[in-house]
């Protein structure tokens, strides 16, 4: 698997739930974070209303604030760490086989954590893409909640799910 960015990864498995995930590249990394101070550049982390976002930025400005520390874009940080460079995590699949990938964007992971996107989608297997659908109402109405990050809601909500054992898979994207 390979994931770079604050996209997430999560290898769940029917009666078990979350068995792996990936680890996303944000500031908050200690790894991460080493080496974006190492090449220059400035984290900086802001509280607004018991929300803390941790943010890169061009030394001794106020730009751009980007909240992820691996990205194919955002040429403005490349010299300051911010690396297009994926992680790349081999998961073991035995025992494993009749497991489902769930590929979801910071939109869903911002408010969720893997354990109980997990559940969500694993309550509803066998219903099309039901878990997405519900998984997206979910993550929208917790953005919606959340007057800071509301106005970003709708473009950060991807996910994909993968069946390992019949290898179809289900999107969902607003």
């Amino acid at each position: 698997m390979a994931t770079l960015g604050d996209s997430r990864v999560v290898l769940l498995v029917p009666g078990i739930g979350v068995t792996n995930e990936t680890r996303d590249h944000k500031p908050t990394d200690v790894a991460e974070s080493r080496r974006i101070r190492q090449r220059g550049g400035d984290i900086r982390s802001e509280t607004h209303d018991g929300f803390t976002a941790t943010r890169i930025f061009r030394p001794k400005e106020n730009i751009p604030g980007l909240g992820m520390t691996r990205s194919f874009g955002d040429l403005s940080l490349k010299e300051f760490g911010v690396i297009a460079t994926p992680e790349i995590v081999e998961w073991p699949l035995a025992g494993k086989q009749n497991g489902l990938l769930l590929a979801a964007s910071d939109g869903i992971w911002e408010f969720l954590d893997s354990k109980d996107a997990a559940s969500l989608v694993l309550k509803r297997l066998g219903k099309g893409d039901e878990a997405l659908s519900e998984l997206l109402h979910i993550s929208r109405a917790k953005w919606k909640e959340d007057d800071e990050w509301q106005h970003r809601a709708f473009q950060h909500l991807q996910m994909q799910v993968l069946d390992l054992a019949m290898e179809e898979s289900a999107v969902l994207a607003l």
